[in-house]
């Protein structure tokens, strides 16, 4: 960035993010464009795209800057505590539009979709979340749960836990999964042991368990898909 401008206000109309948003759409801004009309304003003779740009050159994706914790991002010169809330509650935000929009007609068999979804909503989060995907007698999806959220490597579940949402919310069968904050997808003993528990304990409160679904940093294993779950 051309550091002469100390303000967005000396700056050419042309290379002002607002003006640019205005009049030619939000959809023809970069990602350092947008993160500068969040953060407002630059300082210390910063610009606040000079700010977006530093923010992007050491995350280099979205993905990453909302995985970042807000201590993480006052390490940047000229980024402080108000301006990364600010711009973690933006990509919050973002993130919540795709939970709310995408997954209504999301079918139990729809694949793709389903990773697609959890891809959108856990590849980011430094801790082990565990969560029931929740579908109806004609297996339409219903919600999704947060059942536990554990530390950086493990979380402990009980079925209990998991089925009381489930019967809360009048679900027939659910897919349950939880991320892997090492990005690896492969399943643990733990992992494999915990499915069979859960899919017993379906089989006695008459609640299909229909697959674990594992995600990662870029992908999701299903464990059905994979023939991991032989006592289904």
């Amino acid at each position: 960035m051309n550091n002469e401008y100390r303000t967005m206000k000396t700056m050419p109309e042309e290379l002002r993010p607002y003006e640019r948003l205005d009049s030619c759409g939000a959809v023809s801004l970069s990602d350092s464009e947008l993160i500068a009309i969040v953060l407002r304003n630059g300082t210390r003779g910063i610009t606040a795209l000079d700010l977006g740009y530093r923010i992007m050159e050491r995350y280099r994706t979205l993905k990453e800057i909302r995985g970042a914790s807000v201590e993480e991002l006052t390490s940047i010169d000229g980024v402080g505590k108000t301006k990364a809330i600010m711009l973690l509650a933006a990509l919050e935000l973002g993130s919540r539009i795709t939970k709310s929009t995408g997954p209504d007609k999301l079918h139990v068999s729809n694949y793709e979709q389903i990773k697609e979804y959890l891809l959108s909503g856990m590849i980011s989060l430094k801790k082990e979340e565990f969560a029931a995907l929740l579908f109806d007698k004609k297996w339409n999806f219903i919600r999704k749960c947060t059942i536990a959220i554990g530390t950086i490597d493990s979380c402990l579940v009980h079925p209990r836990e998991v089925f009381a949402a489930a019967i809360k919310h009048s679900a027939s069968a659910i897919i349950i999964v939880h991320n892997h904050p090492s990005g690896d997808v492969t399943p643990s003993k733990n992992d494999i042991s915990t499915t069979k528990r859960l899919v017993e304990a379906g089989q006695i409160v008459g609640i299909d368990v229909v697959d674990h679904m594992i995600v990662g940093d870029t992908d999701v294993l299903s464990m059905y898909t994979e023939g991991l779950m032989p006592f289904t």
